[in-house]
């Protein structure tokens, strides 16, 4: 009798069954599933998942098309994953991108040399300005999808727009505090500081799990760093 109840402490506490392998398929997923469908194929390539947490047990929230990734909860908000990471610098190229002719690849230059953007039909351009060689942006890629091992560097744009060189551009989550989800900065609004959403129109309702697009200017020295933004970016 007490083996058994043994057992069964050990049988509830084996929640990593199916992956506790200390060298056995070693980097099975290389950057977080962006959806229900890429989490179900890692499953069939391996099965790896805990008995309890089974794909068909994982219920998708309803999302819009821009925001289709796995939903993480912060402080009962709950906002997809998605880590958007800066390029800056000066549009050197713009080319075709193979046959498609819906998708053009924008070759940007900065210290660190050339990177490359795909823009194609799923890229918002800020203020559906034309791109063109010699112009200042930024550009912005999403660091949790798989990107090629290739030289230079080549991104899928998720935004990308004029930039202000003495400005700085943040694309991201924030809560209702209004600090973003990376800690790395804390908005202080003014009453007239514009609020739009991406097809210019006034957004009037909270800002707490949204994603925004930010441009400001300077910060404080604290932890995190506050800036009283001159534009606000609503991606609805």
């Amino acid at each position: 009798m007490k083996d058994e109840k043994n057992q069964k402490t050990i049988d509830d506490y084996d929640y990593l069954s199916n992956a506790a392998s200390k060298q056995d398929c070693t980097g099975l997923i290389p950057s977080e599933p962006i959806s229900i469908e890429e989490l179900e194929s890692y499953e069939d390539l391996y099965h790896f998942l805990p008995p309890n947490a089974k794909v068909a047990n994982i219920k998708p929230e309803e999302h819009s098309k821009e925001s289709r990734h796995i939903l993480i909860k912060n402080g009962g908000l709950i906002m997809p994953s998605m880590n958007l990471v800066p390029i800056t610098g000066v549009i050197q190229d713009i080319t075709a991108f193979g046959d498609d002719c819906c998708q053009r690849q924008v070759s940007i230059r900065n210290s660190d040399g050339i990177s490359n953007f795909i823009v194609g039909p799923d890229t918002y351009v800020i203020n559906e300005v034309r791109l063109r060689p010699g112009m200042n942006v930024a550009a912005f890629y999403d660091a949790n999808l798989p990107i090629p091992l290739i030289f230079p560097p080549q991104y899928q744009a998720v935004f990308i727009g004029r930039r202000n060189p003495y400005e700085t551009m943040y694309a991201g989550y924030f809560d209702d505090n209004l600090e973003a989800l990376d800690g790395s900065l804390k908005l202080n609004l003014e009453r007239y500081t514009p609020v739009v959403t991406s097809n210019g129109q006034p957004f009037e309702c909270s800002l707490g799990g949204k994603l925004l697009i930010v441009y400001y200017s300077t910060t404080t020295r604290s932890i995190p760093p506050q800036t009283t933004p001159r534009k606000i970016i609503v991606i609805c």
